[in-house]
């Protein structure tokens, strides 16, 4: 026979959930036309503390393994000296930078000749193209717990490595943001 005929469905109407605008939350002292202090609120004077420890404690154990690119250490070996919280100030600020203008080549955000691309002068004057590839390469947004214990980094995954900065992340977003509909 005939495949069976399946039931009406009910006329459907959505319901009208009228559009409110999200708003943000920040403090009175807080001022709204300076970047850095809004900044600030999601990344602490002591979370950016924090993130330069990590990244070091990180560099002196893949140095110990000798796991740091020799090419990054090259020259000056300005590239393997400890990264200091104005450096992770502007490795972050980059990372945003980054984000919001995208580039087929790492290398395009050191570009100096507009004929051939946008030319990004305050990453420039921030942070050298080598001195960011060293940050990254030892970037560590947690605290790096010793190799062989039963909570060890090597028995973490990638997202436990992220889960603290992405807790403390979202609450300040939480904080200072109130999200519409």
């Amino acid at each position: 026979g005939a495949p069976p005929v399946p039931p009406k469905v009910p006329n459907f109407e959505p319901s009208h959930i009228p559009f409110r605008a999200g708003r943000h939350n920040l403090p009175t002292t807080t001022d709204r036309t300076d970047p850095m202090a809004i900044f600030s609120l999601f990344f602490t004077p002591e979370l950016v503390q924090d993130l330069t420890g990590y990244s070091n404690e990180f560099a002196a154990f893949k140095k110990s393994k000798e796991l740091v690119d020799p090419a990054l250490e090259s020259g000056r070996r300005l590239e393997g000296k400890e990264v200091v919280k104005e450096e992770m100030y502007a490795y972050l600020g980059a990372r945003l930078m980054m984000g919001c203008h995208p580039e087929a080549h790492l290398e395009s955000y050191w570009n100096t000749d507009p004929a051939k691309g946008p030319v990004y002068k305050d990453l420039r004057n921030s942070l050298s193209l080598r001195r960011f590839q060293y940050i990254e390469s030892i970037f560590y947004c947690s605290k790096p717990l010793p190799i062989g214990t039963p909570d060890s980094d090597d028995s973490r995954t990638p997202f436990d490595k992220v889960d603290d900065l992405s807790q403390l992340l979202q609450a300040a977003y939480k904080k200072y943001y109130i999200s519409g509909t």
